[in-house]
């Protein structure tokens, strides 16, 4: 359909008009100063329009090429002649109808390739929501041991806080005052200890400094973060010593981070009990549970080939043959079962297994339309609608048919973008006008308008943006039409192409069946052995053969192969529009299902 959206076809369409017949013909129909004067007699005005020629002319061009013919001096003839004929009228209009049916075809691929982009995208975030919570049930073990760490190593950090607290405040108490000969640290050896060593202390702690390769100044600088578990977890990895740790994580250059240094002195009295509760807590004390970190163990191969699985779940399809497995084949229902069948014999399938429910008067209501094939109503079933999937070969049944009319012979037809018409039918003991859609990707139903008349069991199609409605039963004392067509986008208008009569009443209720090419033939076979073609863009009716000996139940039209008629076991046949000859198609359709109730040609795609 992208073929009519070609820059080109509005020149072509205008050059098919012949507006002149001269080599030296004018650029413009609409006469200017740039082409008043003749090419051929310099300094002749082109004041005269041949109107059986359609060209703008000079005197000496009339009488030399032009005698004769029907002249007007007017400027406007040529436009005039123009409008008059309907020339410009219906070139436009046929313009006007390609582009908006290619506007048409340009939305629904937009809306196809959103719909599409934000399905893939659910699915990505499908599979990411779930690799989280995956994620999150298999990193719970390591959180719990993380939190069992960092609160053992709290708890680990106060009390050696605690401990050093109370060694500082011993120190202190011991250092500044004469210990009572009751006092624990009352020894002279003790005392001097305390007293007499603090440059031996000092050396030493410069000493361990110097073994470690660590300055004061940097001892200094190089402080920890107690409330911060991991400095303080990665220190303890990094220092060796315990004094260092204790030194850097509760003292600074000041001698009082945390309990570091303190200056506090206490009486004996008072720092009796802190010791008893520290002694008695330390013997008391818990034991602190430890577990093993939780090991595990990744199957790289695994991963790599699920990774090669998401990749394999996204399949880029060509657009132009998604359906190839079911191209030109034919869509069989039965009253208990349904096959498909092709042309060409080695694709015909057996018979599937029932997958719906039984409905009859749906003759005219299945149409096929993006890979599912849709019946709407039924004898049975007058509210609801069934359609069958054919990639995934599953039937979705008894739909319901909601805020339009129901009903069975109803009318449906595909204008391949995507909605599906609903046109007449029957219910309630009476015919109708109806004209309503439905909307394949929403699956949603919506009126449209009416007919002029009421029917139903018509055949209809699309032609440019138009419903094209064939044959049909009529109401009682109305007039039969055998062909007429419904503009449901613009104008809403139903017109009359061709009246019965033209057709020696032939046609009308008497159809049954027809098809067309997809271009501008109809072709109607009647039950009077009438086979027919109708033009839709020159509104020609021609009388063509029919020889097979009986009538078939339905006719359809295949690309590249022409009208091919569907009659049952032997008595299939196709059309040679060229050489106005049927022949006999052995071999297909053979197997079709018991009862018929309605064939659906899946068109190649």
């Amino acid at each position: 359909m992208f073929s009519n959206y070609d820059i080109n076809g509005i020149h072509s369409n205008f050059s098919n008009l012949n507006l002149y017949s001269h080599e030296t013909a004018p650029t413009s129909v609409i006469p200017n100063e740039d082409v008043k004067v003749c090419d051929v007699h310099v300094g002749w005005k082109k004041d005269i329009m041949c109107l059986d020629c359609e060209y703008l002319v000079c005197a000496g061009c009339w009488m030399l090429n032009h005698s004769g013919h029907t002249k007007d001096t007017s400027k406007s003839a040529l436009i005039s002649s123009l409008v008059d004929k309907d020339s410009y009228q219906t070139i436009a209009n046929n313009r006007l109808r390609s582009l908006w049916s290619t506007l048409n075809i340009l939305s629904t691929l937009y809306q196809t390739a959103s719909n599409t982009n934000n399905e893939v995208s659910e699915h990505f975030k499908s599979l990411y929501e779930y690799l989280m919570v995956q994620e999150h049930k298999l990193k719970a073990p390591f959180h719990q041991q993380l939190e069992r760490t960092r609160t053992a190593t709290q708890a680990i950090i106060k009390e050696l806080k605690d401990i050093n607290v109370l060694l500082s405040t011993i120190k202190n108490t011991t250092k500044n005052k004469t210990p009572p000969l009751f006092s624990p640290f009352s020894s002279p050896l003790k005392e001097s200890a305390v007293d007499g060593h603090s440059s031996t202390s000092s050396k030493r702690k410069n000493s361990n400094y110097n073994s470690d390769n660590d300055s004061p100044e940097e001892e200094e600088n190089d402080t920890i973060d107690i409330e911060d578990m991991d400095q303080v977890l990665e220190s303890i990895k990094r220092i060796t010593s315990m004094e260092r740790f204790i030194s850097k994580a509760f003292t600074s250059s000041t001698g009082n981070k945390d309990g570091g240094h303190n200056d506090e002195i206490l009486t004996d009295f008072e720092l009796q009990p802190l010791i008893e509760q520290s002694l008695q807590y330390m013997k008391d004390a818990p034991r602190i549970q430890l577990t093993s970190t939780p090991l595990v163990q990744v199957n790289q191969q695994l991963l790599l080939d699920i990774r090669k699985q998401i990749t394999s779940c996204f399949t880029f399809l060509d657009p132009n043959n998604q359906m190839a497995p079911f191209n030109t084949r034919m869509f069989s229902i039965g009253d208990s079962d349904y096959s498909m069948y092709s042309i060409n014999p080695s694709l015909a399938m057996s018979p599937r297994a029932n997958g719906y429910t039984p409905r009859t008067g749906v003759c005219t209501s299945t149409v096929y339309a993006k890979g599912n094939v849709y019946i709407f109503g039924g004898v049975e079933n007058q509210k609801t609608y069934a359609y069958y999937n054919l990639a995934e070969q599953t039937w979705h049944d008894n739909l319901p048919i909601d805020t339009i009319q129901g009903g069975f012979d109803i009318s449906a037809c595909y204008d391949g973008l995507d909605t599906i018409y609903l046109v007449g039918g029957y219910s309630e003991g009476r015919r109708w006008s109806r004209v309503d859609s439905f909307n394949i990707m929403k699956k949603m139903f919506s009126h449209v308008g009416k007919l002029r008349y009421e029917l139903s069991a018509a055949i209809t199609f699309v032609h440019n943006l138009e419903v094209i409605i064939v044959g049909g039963f009529f109401a009682k004392k109305q007039q039969r039409v055998c062909i007429s067509s419904f503009d449901p986008v613009i104008t809403k208008v139903n017109r009359v192409l061709l009246q019965d009569e033209s057709t020696n009443n032939k046609c009308g209720s008497m159809l049954i069946s027809c098809c067309f090419d997809g271009d501008e033939n109809v072709y109607v076979l009647s039950g009077a052995g009438v086979f027919l073609s109708f033009s839709l863009e020159t509104g020609k009716l021609v009388s063509r053969s029919y020889t097979p000996p009986r009538l078939g139940n339905s006719l359809f039209y295949i690309p590249n192969c022409g009208p091919v008629l569907q009659g049952g076991k032997d008595h299939n046949y196709h059309y040679s529009v060229k050489d106005n000859k049927w022949s006999p198609i052995p071999g297909i359709f053979d197997g079709e299902p018991r009862g018929v109730r309605a064939l659906c040609l899946i068109p190649s795609i």
